[in-house]
């Protein structure tokens, strides 16, 4: 007659058994990784300079040049780690993206739980019957939406490190350069102190033996303190320049390292006008890289909500239809995503004005830089030293007061931090121009004092053949 429940129940078991293995074929155990900060500021402690340009084979590089610079911050800076990282996760998920829904086993126990409940007596069929195969056929164009919606969000992951890499590599170079600046206006102010200590000095005498007022010994003495004043105050900010780029390279704060002379220019490869750098820094420019990879998104989005506008169908040991009806067959959906993509255009609309403009404004920073700079080096600066020549020889003779010495003495320290100041603003300009079209090297392979070294080794070897 019928099987009894025992023999049902070796079928159940035996099936499990087959099963389970399926199951738990793919599993990975958990491992644990406690991350102590004590030991996250010591590896940031062993970060060297010395280190990082050994890395680079230019372990005997005796200074730091502005490129050096860039590169070893695109290289330590644990901030772009972060980015990194973020972008490997975003690879990661176009894998997991677009993959076949998995298979869905299930019993169902209603049979048996009914026959025994009446005072009926539960068969092997009964417990068999309440096993179930279930698997949901993707909608026309699901899985590749979403395998291409991954895709654009680990594009926008890329952008977004090369977009983090082009902002540090300007910091980076800016940095460097304050630096520079402070070391020269160092120098300046320290001859200056120097100059101002002998003439503090000899008034200070020339008054004990009566040859000079108590008004020019003060003077003196005054002048003397408010160089000094000025000297404490720019070392103080060529330390915190210091710290700011040891902050971009990733190094120690207190780390010290000579830094290259500030280089004479860069080789001038932006001309074209407005139309060809905006066109250059639309191809380039990682910022609207990222906006572009946002809008594949929102396209992504949209042609997986249409996908999802389909009745959802389950086959296996039995069909199951999924009708959309009550969400309007996913219809306000959709409208989100449409919204969604426009406003992603809108915002790409608004960053190519915004890049538009910031090209405009670099270009003609450039070219008052390029004129200020030219004005104070071949005017300003000859004619301050040339009077402070003059009033030295005026003084030794008396025919000048020591305060008509003191002005002159301050005009050339002026002179010559405006010049330091224009060159500065000429090379920060160029960089600000390369860095709005989009070039994340910011031009710094073309130093000119490089290159004309090239240019040179280039034409003698062009002469001897």
């Amino acid at each position: 007659m019928s099987k009894k429940i025992g023999l049902g129940s070796n079928r159940v078991r035996s099936v499990g058994i087959g099963v389970l293995p399926l199951l738990f074929f793919s599993c990975v155990s958990y491992q644990a990784e406690p991350v102590e900060l004590s030991a996250l500021l010591s590896q940031l402690e062993r970060t060297k300079v010395k280190d990082l340009l050994a890395k680079r084979g230019e372990e005997k590089k005796a200074a730091l040049g502005i490129r050096d610079a860039v590169l070893l911050a695109l290289r330590a800076n644990p901030g772009l780690r972060a980015f990194r990282a973020q972008l490997k996760v975003a690879k990661l998920g176009v894998e997991a993206a677009g993959l076949f829904p998995d298979i869905e086993l299930g019993w169902d126990a209603m049979d048996v739980v009914a026959t025994e409940t009446t005072g009926g007596k539960a068969e092997a069929e009964q417990f068999l019957s309440g096993l179930g195969l279930s698997f949901r056929l993707p909608r026309p164009g699901e899985l590749s939406a979403e395998k291409d919606f991954a895709r654009a969000k680990s594009e926008e992951a890329s952008q977004t490190l090369l977009e983090a890499q082009w902002r540090l590599a300007l910091q980076t170079s800016f940095a460097w350069l304050r630096v520079k600046r402070m070391e020269a206006a160092l120098k300046f102010q320290e001859e200056a102190l120097k100059n101002a200590g002998r003439l503090a000095d000899f008034f200070v005498q020339a008054r004990e033996m009566g040859a000079a007022t108590s008004m020019e010994k003060n003077l003196a003495l005054a002048e003397q303190a408010k160089i000094q004043a000025e000297f404490i105050r720019q070392k103080g900010e060529e330390q915190r320049a210091r710290r700011k780029l040891n902050l971009l390279l990733g190094v120690s704060p207190e780390e010290r390292f000579p830094l290259e002379g500030i280089p004479g220019g860069l080789w001038d490869d932006t001309k074209g006008g407005m139309s060809l750098l905006c066109k250059k820094a639309l191809e380039l420019r990682p910022d609207l890289g990222r906006l572009m990879a946002r809008y594949q998104q929102a396209e992504e989005s949209l042609r997986l909500e249409i996908a999802k506008q389909w009745p959802g169908l389950w086959i296996g040991t039995g069909i199951t239809l999924s009708l959309p009806l009550f969400s309007g067959f996913n219809g306000p959906q959709i409208d989100v995503a449409k919204a969604l993509r426009e406003k992603r255009r809108e915002d790409l609309l608004a960053a190519v004005h915004r890049v538009r403009a910031e090209i405009a404004e670099a270009l003609a920073r450039k070219n008052q830089a390029n004129q200020v700079w030219d004005v104070l080096k071949t005017r300003l600066l000859p004619a301050a030293e040339q009077n402070l020549k003059v009033l030295r020889e005026a003084f030794d003779s008396g025919r000048v007061t020591l305060l008509e010495t003191l002005i002159g003495q301050r005009q050339i320290i002026d002179a010559r931090l405006q010049e330091l100041d224009a060159r500065v603003e000429r090379l920060e300009a160029s960089l600000s121009l390369r860095w709005a079209c989009g070039d994340i090297s910011l031009g710094l392979d073309s130093l000119i004092k490089t290159e004309g070294k090239k240019e040179e080794t280039k034409k003698t070897k062009e002469g001897g053949k």
